[in-house]
């Protein structure tokens, strides 16, 4: 999982596994990469900051912003966005914490993605960034977007290996260096992800949800949603 830790006040002291320091101060975002190992302590006294974490935001989903946010094997990026900026996001933030509104999680995932967008602008002022993909990262890319339109239907790892143009070897090598993770775990999150959507608005016996993401069994489709969602998918629709 990425981490963005914002410090709002204050500093905030890190060193990352070898032992290379670090400091954050007001107005300052530090951007950490999954399986980056750090410790950290905080600095003067009255340091407030934000942590956020979230899952890699892939090319295909999130366009410019897999640059800061998508590749699991790039190294921290310290970013200033400023203090005027960073306090905009969080009084956003604070107004739906505060309240439970109507789609109040609609809005805070809103002012999160205007935040990064933001802390992109700022790490890409004077560096000219432009959003370029090699011929592999392109032939991932099919992959995903393959998964996407057919999570529902049966996919083998040397279809979607043929889809990239790619040997399957070579295919899950540059899968997981893009990604993360294997195409097979890669592809159950997706397919859990669009049940729990299907669940959630949608009157389905969790049985015929199951199936019409391909999970053989439903006694392993409960333990995989409970695994990744922390409640079992009858919870859902109790009953069913």
């Amino acid at each position: 999982m990425f981490q963005e830790l914002m410090v709002i006040s204050g500093q905030f002291n890190l060193a990352d596994e070898r032992g290379k320091e670090m400091s954050v101060k007001a107005g300052e975002i530090l951007v950490i990469p999954p399986g980056k190992q750090h410790a950290w302590n905080i600095g003067a006294a009255g340091c407030v900051a934000l942590q956020i974490i979230h899952a890699p935001m892939l090319l295909e989903n999130f366009g410019e912003l897999s640059i800061l946010f998508g590749s699991v094997n790039t190294d921290w990026q310290k970013v200033k966005i400023g203090r005027k900026a960073m306090k905009n996001t969080l009084d956003h933030l604070k107004s739906e914490f505060n309240e439970a509104r109507p789609a109040d999680s609609v809005l805070i995932f809103a002012y999160l993605l205007e935040c990064f967008t933001t802390i992109l602008r700022c790490y890409s002022r004077g560096k000219h960034i432009a959003l370029q993909t090699t011929p592999g990262e392109q032939a991932i890319k099919r992959a995903l977007d393959y998964i996407q339109n057919h999570c529902h239907e049966k996919i083998s790892l040397p279809t979607l290996a043929q889809i990239s143009h790619l040997g399957v070897s070579r295919f899950s090598e540059l899968f997981r260096k893009s990604t993360g993770c294997s195409p097979v775990r890669y592809l159950n999150k997706c397919r859990l992800e669009r049940a729990r959507l299907v669940m959630a608005y949608a009157e389905m016996p969790v049985k015929e949800v199951a199936d019409h993401f391909g999970f053989k069994s439903i006694h392993y489709f409960s333990r995989a949603f409970k695994k990744t969602f922390g409640r079992s998918p009858s919870k859902l629709h109790p009953g069913k």
